[in-house]
């Protein structure tokens, strides 16, 4: 893993962009099938009343999924932007009272929580992608937090589900930055200052991620693309979104799919349910 890690960028760039990540999963109905497979793993591993550290939560979409659950939350995040719009939209969606406090952090550095101190942790979105050289440090802390035997769901962005996914943009950076540097990307999955100014992000195999839990003691409980048969098919989903029966088949296919060994790198991100063997 690159010897890289910025969090002035990360924070700056998760501030700029501000209410832009509250839409992130839901412009389009392929984005609202990413939303639905990670919501899955929440409803099939956080049990009611479980005390939940949502690390990376963002503006909250999914801290309003562990509220509706039954959860208590603790809300975390490494941009104060972020934050803010996590307590507004959380109190708009009538479940501020299930948040047991918010607080500024990275993943790499949770020493403002206890050991064993959640029933469970949950690190959706790009954070372990952020985390250059302390990527070890971050998974130590996501399992140190979380009580012996609980959850941790996570997901991380994937090099082969996103370059498919983006391959056109892909070749306009090689137009415009050259061959050698997308073909760094595609080979080491590292996206530095050549093809992203804000911040370092690592793209990640599952194999690599695999092997990453399994050096620090973990069993892998479940491991999932966040869409498959949806990448590269918007007008197909347009056109049965608003059939609630084919939209809901559809969604068990796409569940079901993700789940295959030969599927988990075909989304844009990578999710897994880890908790320490």
């Amino acid at each position: 893993m690159a010897d890289v890690f910025g969090p002035d960028g990360i924070r700056g760039h998760y501030d700029e962009l501000a209410g832009g990540e509250w839409d992130r999963l839901v412009a389009t109905p392929a984005d609202e099938v990413k939303l639905h497979v990670h919501a899955h793993y929440l409803r099939a591993h956080i049990a009611a009343g479980s005390h939940v550290l949502d690390i990376g939560a963002g503006p909250g979409r999914f801290t309003i999924e562990l509220a509706r659950l039954g959860a208590r939350v603790t809300v975390a995040d490494i941009s104060p932007v972020q934050l803010s719009l996590n307590r507004e939209r959380v109190a708009e969606a009538g479940h501020d009272d299930a948040v047991v406090g918010r607080y500024e952090a990275d993943v790499s550095d949770l020493a403002r929580f206890a050991t064993a101190a959640f029933d469970a942790t949950v690190c959706y979105g790009g954070p372990l992608s952020c985390m250059g050289s302390r990527l070890d440090d971050a998974i130590d802390e996501l399992l140190r937090v979380t009580k012996p035997g609980g959850p941790v769901l996570m997901s991380v962005m994937s090099l082969v589900g996103s370059s498919q996914t983006h391959l056109g943009g892909i070749f306009d950076v090689m137009e415009a930055a050259g061959r050698d540097i997308v073909d760094a990307v595609a080979t080491r999955g590292d996206i530095g200052s050549g093809v992203r100014a804000t911040h370092h992000m690592h793209m990640f195999r599952w194999s690599e991620l695999r092997a990453l839990l399994q050096r620090h003691g973990c069993e892998i409980v479940a491991a999932s693309a966040s869409n498959c048969l949806s990448v590269g098919n918007p007008e197909p989903l347009a056109r049965i979104r608003d059939d609630h029966d084919a939209w809901e088949m559809f969604l068990r296919w796409e569940l079901d799919y993700c789940r295959e060994p030969g599927a988990i790198d075909a989304g844009t991100h990578i999710i897994a349910v880890a908790r320490r063997a």
